[in-house]
C-alpha cells in the first residue's frame, strides 16, 4: 500500500489541424475529481491551464500522420489566455468540499481586437535560402532560454 496518486488527470485533449476543437464536460471532469479526493488521493491535473507552443513545437499524431495547432490549451480549467472556465468553477467547487480555496474566482483578462495584422510573403519555412536567413539571426545558447 502506498499513497494514492493520478499523475496525468487529463481534462482535455489536444486539436489537431483541420478537426474540431477538443471539448470534455467539465461537469463529468469534477465528478472524477470528487471520486478521487473522496478516496483521499492527490490528483495532477495535466492540463490545469492551457498554452501555446511556438514555432514548430506542437508535435504530430503518428498514425495517421496528423499536425497538432500551435494552441496547447487542451480544453483546460484556465484557457490559453488565463481565464477561468466553466470547468475550473465546477472543480473549483469540488475541492473546496475538501480544502479551503481562496477568493475570489479570478476575472477573465481583458481581450483587444487589433484589427487586420499584412503579412508580407517572404518565402517557404523549408526554402534553404529562408532557413540560412533564420539560422544566422538565431540565438544559440549552451543553456536554455526563456521565451
Amino acid at each position: 500500500q502506498g499513497p494514492l496518486s493520478v499523475t496525468e488527470f487529463w481534462t482535455g485533449w489536444f486539436d489537431e489541424w483541420g478537426t474540431k476543437h477538443e471539448t470534455r464536460s467539465g461537469q463529468v471532469a469534477a465528478t472524477l475529481v470528487d471520486e478521487m479526493l473522496a478516496q483521499g488521493a492527490s490528483v495532477n491535473m495535466y492540463m490545469f491551464h492551457g498554452g501555446t507552443n511556438f514555432g514548430f513545437m506542437n508535435g504530430a499524431e503518428q498514425k495517421p500522420y496528423m499536425p497538432l495547432v500551435t494552441s496547447y490549451d487542451y480544453d483546460a480549467p484556465l484557457s490559453e489566455a488565463g481565464d477561468p472556465t466553466d470547468q475550473y468553477v465546477l472543480i473549483r467547487n469540488v475541492i473546496a468540499k475538501y480544502v479551503p480555496v481562496p477568493d475570489p474566482v479570478p476575472q477573465p483578462s481583458p481581450k483587444k481586437a487589433y484589427g487586420v495584422v499584412p503579412l508580407n510573403y517572404i518565402g517557404s519555412l523549408f526554402d534553404p535560402r529562408i532557413y540560412s536567413i533564420v539560422s544566422r539571426t538565431a540565438v544559440k545558447s549552451a543553456y536554455p532560454k526563456t521565451m
